[in-house]
């Protein structure tokens, strides 16, 4: 009887009800090893199913609002391994992504850009920054050419190829 109902158990219930049984049977022979060892499996599937219920209710309730960094945070504390851990992970590199280009957005330097690019965790702004490092340049450049007022100047920055970013090109 408890090992038709262990094979067949598939809930805490049924896995209780079959500990239940082992525990009974150990009650009459305390050295019965097989039994022992089926209530060691037992609570490690009752705990199993258990962590994996709080799981889905955790990520449940987390998707029923805006989940932030903090909540993905809390997840990945509680769950490392859990069933939507990746999906966590991933959520929390996307807005430390956007953290980090909101960063270099706001700084608008080429060094701000350089470190969005620089960092491995990053790439949904990658074409955008590499863009604003290009137009950060082509302002330097267009600076230079203009003081320096020379044709030879303007024909330099005419013909550099090193810069797609060619926003004063008429005017030169």
């Amino acid at each position: 009887q408890a090992e038709h109902l262990f094979s067949n158990a598939q809930s805490i219930e049924n896995y209780t009800n079959a500990k239940k049984v082992y525990q009974s049977i150990l009650s009459l022979n305390m050295s019965d090893s097989f039994s022992k060892q089926r209530v060691n499996l037992c609570d490690a599937r009752i705990h199993q199913i258990s962590m994996q219920k709080l799981d889905n209710e955790l990520w449940s309730e987390l998707m029923r609002s805006t989940p932030g960094k903090a909540q993905y945070q809390q997840y990945l504390a509680e769950f490392p391994n859990g069933a939507y851990a990746q999906e966590a992970r991933a959520a929390l590199l996307e807005i430390e992504d956007n953290e980090l280009w909101n960063t270099a957005l706001k700084l608008n330097t080429r060094k701000a850009f350089e470190n969005y690019l620089a960092n491995e965790n990053t790439s949904l702004f990658e074409s955008e920054a590499q863009m604003a490092i290009y137009r950060i340049d082509d302002e330097q450049a267009w600076a230079e050419t203009v003081e320096m007022d020379t044709e030879e100047a303007y024909n330099r920055y005419i013909e550099d190829s090193s810069n797609p970013a060619k926003n004063y090109q008429a005017a030169a």
